[in-house]
C-alpha cells in the first residue's frame, strides 16, 4: 500500500492495455485545476513507480500506437480549453502535445476509427493522433455530461447526458465518418459506459439513490430481456447504489459505493461468480483494475488521503470467461 502525502485531489485511474496510471489535481477544490500529476502504477507492487507533474488535470487517458494520450482540463486562463498531450507509456515524458479548440471541459476520450475522439462540453471532436488535428466536430445537443466507449467494429458509443432534465440517451457513430448510426429516445437517469463484450454493452446508470448496470444490445441500443422492474436484478440488471461496471478480460466488474455486499464479478452476461474481496465499510472504491491475478483497489474517504492498496483476484473469476 502507498500513500501520497501531498495534495491529491480529484483522483482518477486509468487501466489501459500499457500499464495502469494514476492521476489527481495539486490545487485545492474550488480554486481551479491548474495543476495536477500523472503516475504509473508498479502493477507487481501496486507503488507510483514514476510521477510526473502536469499543467492541468488529466480526466481522460486512452493508449494508442504504443504512447498515452492524455486529455488534460485546466479551469485557468493559460489552458482555457484544455489540452491533448502524447506522453511516454514508461517514463511519462510529454512528446507533444496540442491545444484542443472545443469550449468546455474535456472530459472523455476513446480510441476509435483510427483516431482519438474527444468530449468536450457538448461537443465530440475527431481527433487525429498523429498531428492533433481536428477532422470532425459533433454537437451534443443538450449534452451536459458524456460517457463515451467502443464496440469491436469501432463504432464509438455515446452516453449523453443532460443534467437538467435527469435524463440521457445513448448514440452509436460511425467513428470514420462522424455519421450517426442510432440514437435512442430519453432515458431517465445519468448513464456511464462500462465497455462492450461481443454484442453486449454495459452501462451503469443513476437514478439519484439507486441505480442499475444495464446489459444492452450493441446493433439495437435496446436493453437485453425485460430490463429492471421494481428493484429486481436479473443476469441482464445488476441492481445496487449506483452500480459501476468495468469490463476487464471478458468478465464483469461491478462495483456500488456504499454497499460492501454488492461488489462482484460476473460472467459477460451478468451472472455473479464471487463477491470482490474489497472493504467499502468507510471508503469508496474509485475504480478497479487487474491483471491476471491481483486486483488494484484504489480509494477515498474523509478520513485520510487516497490509497492503492491490492488483493487477490477469486480464482473463480479467473477460470471462467
Amino acid at each position: 500500500m502507498l500513500s501520497w502525502h501531498w495534495p491529491m485531489h480529484s483522483p482518477r485511474v486509468f487501466d489501459t492495455s500499457l500499464g495502469l496510471y494514476f492521476a489527481w489535481s495539486t490545487t485545492p477544490l474550488g480554486v481551479g485545476s491548474m495543476h495536477g500529476a500523472l503516475a504509473r502504477v508498479d502493477q507487481v507492487t501496486g507503488e507510483l513507480s514514476v510521477v510526473r507533474a502536469t499543467q492541468g488535470t488529466a480526466t481522460s487517458l486512452v493508449a494508442v500506437h504504443g504512447s498515452l494520450f492524455v486529455v488534460l482540463s485546466s479551469e485557468g486562463p493559460k489552458v482555457p480549453r484544455g489540452r491533448l498531450a502524447r506522453v511516454d507509456a514508461t517514463t511519462l515524458n510529454v512528446l507533444r502535445s496540442w491545444t484542443l479548440p472545443a469550449v468546455g471541459t474535456p472530459y472523455a476520450t476513446v480510441a476509435a476509427g483510427g483516431a482519438l475522439w474527444v468530449a468536450a462540453g457538448a461537443h465530440l471532436e475527431r481527433v487525429a493522433p498523429s498531428s492533433g488535428a481536428v477532422t470532425t466536430t459533433l454537437t451534443l445537443e443538450g449534452a451536459a455530461s458524456v460517457s463515451l466507449g467502443t464496440n469491436t467494429t469501432g463504432s464509438a458509443l455515446v452516453a449523453a447526458g443532460d443534467i437538467a432534465t435527469g435524463a440521457y440517451h445513448l448514440e452509436r457513430i460511425d467513428s470514420w465518418t462522424g455519421a450517426l448510426e442510432r440514437r435512442t429516445g430519453r432515458r431517465i437517469g445519468t448513464a456511464g459506459i462500462g465497455g462492450v463484450i461481443r454484442t453486449a454493452l454495459w452501462i451503469g446508470v443513476d437514478f439519484g439513490t439507486t441505480g442499475s448496470a444495464l446489459r444492452e444490445r450493441v446493433r439495437s441500443l435496446r436493453p437485453v430481456g425485460p430490463g429492471c422492474h421494481a428493484g429486481v436484478g436479473t443476469q441482464a440488471c445488476v441492481v445496487g447504489s449506483s452500480p459501476r461496471p468495468d469490463l476487464e478480460a471478458g468478465h464483469l466488474y461491478v462495483t456500488t459505493p456504499n454497499a460492501p455486499t454488492r461488489n462482484d464479478c460476473a460472467l459477460r452476461t451478468g451472472q455473479v461468480i464471487a463477491r470482490l474481496p474489497v472493504d467499502l465499510r468507510h471508503d469508496d472504491v474509485m475504480a478497479i483494475a487487474r491483471t491476471s491475478t491481483l486486483l488494484f483497489q484504489v480509494t477515498t474517504s474523509t478520513r485520510r488521503t487516497p490509497t492503492i492498496s491490492e488483493a487477490s483476484v477469486p480464482a473463480s473469476c479467473r477460470s471462467n470467461g
